[in-house]
């Protein structure tokens, strides 16, 4: 019974464990393809661009007007949903970095407005307080925007991942799944049973 119930309890969690080995794996995986995609890309030097802070908008701390009617209850309800927006995005900090820039690619000039395609690669950038000072230095210096060959209309100022995110996923699913294997092995396996056949 005692054997039942840690099997019972085990598995379960071992199951989980090695599900979450995966998934990091997975997270490595995919970084990777981006990775080595994004380093396929052509790089382009432009000096056309505008990158400016947005500034948190405060919260409103007058009281809303009775008359639903009037606009300055529409001008109130509006700071309020900008509020909201921000906050939602905080943790982003995408709020806080409004870009556009120029690029010339096989002759054409087109326009981008993020800082990379890949969504999740974007949201990492934008979260990074390093790369927004960079980006908002004074001097203005020349930008390098990295274009897919395959589809010009696709470009990226950032060409990598950080490195502590990639490498950190492949070592905790490199770790949890043969450890997780193992353990679930030793909570399933039939050694009685085997035990029995040679009595």
């Amino acid at each position: 019974m005692f054997g039942l119930f840690l099997r019972t309890l085990g598995v379960p969690l071992v199951l989980l464990l090695f599900g979450f080995g995966c998934y990091s794996m997975f997270l490595f995986w995919q970084q990777e393809t981006v990775a080595k995609e994004l380093y396929s890309w052509e790089p382009v030097v432009t000096t056309d661009y505008e990158i400016r802070r947005i500034d948190q908008p405060e919260w409103p701390t007058e009281k809303a007007p009775t008359d639903v009617e009037s606009e300055e209850y529409l001008q109130w309800l509006e700071k309020l949903k900008a509020m909201q927006r921000a906050m939602e995005k905080s943790r982003y900090n995408e709020y806080t970095i409004d870009l556009s820039y120029r690029y010339e690619y096989a002759g054409e000039t087109r326009e981008g407005y993020s800082l990379s395609p890949f969504a999740e690669l974007n949201r990492q950038a934008l979260g990074d307080p390093a790369l927004h000072r960079y980006l908002l230095r004074k001097d203005h210096p020349p930008l390098t925007v990295y274009v897919d060959p395959g589809q010009p209309a696709r470009s990226s100022l950032v060409r990598g991942w950080a490195q502590g995110n990639r490498w950190g996923a492949l070592v905790i699913g490199g770790l949890l799944m043969p450890i997780s294997l193992t353990m679930l092995y030793f909570l399933v396996r039939p050694v009685r049973r085997v035990e029995e056949l040679f009595k």
